[in-house]
């Protein structure tokens, strides 16, 4: 797991997000304090705590399904097509 400030993430956001791409996983602090985890969309869910599952057997609580798969993102090259074009393209 990356350990990184949030004015390093903001300064180099591109290349962390290449990084959880490429599976690594990230722990963003404010100055020491952990504040966030980036995980990569396939990382293993986290196990359901007891007290959720004690919810969910009472019927109190229902578990969303996971959201579904998103298509890749269209590189955007400048002057090819409007921002439209490529939002249009997306929700084919």
């Amino acid at each position: 797991m990356l350990d990184v400030r949030i004015e390093e993430l903001q300064a180099r956001l591109s290349w962390y997000l290449d990084q959880v791409r490429r599976g690594e996983s990230l722990a963003i602090r404010d100055h020491d304090t952990l504040v966030a985890r980036v995980l990569p969309p396939d990382a293993e869910p986290r196990p359901i705590p007891d007290r959720v599952a004690q919810l969910v057997a009472q019927g109190l609580l229902t578990l969303k399904p996971p959201p579904r798969n998103l298509p890749q993102p269209i590189d955007m090259l400048p002057g090819d097509k409007s921002a439209v074009d490529y939002v249009l393209e997306q929700r084919r």
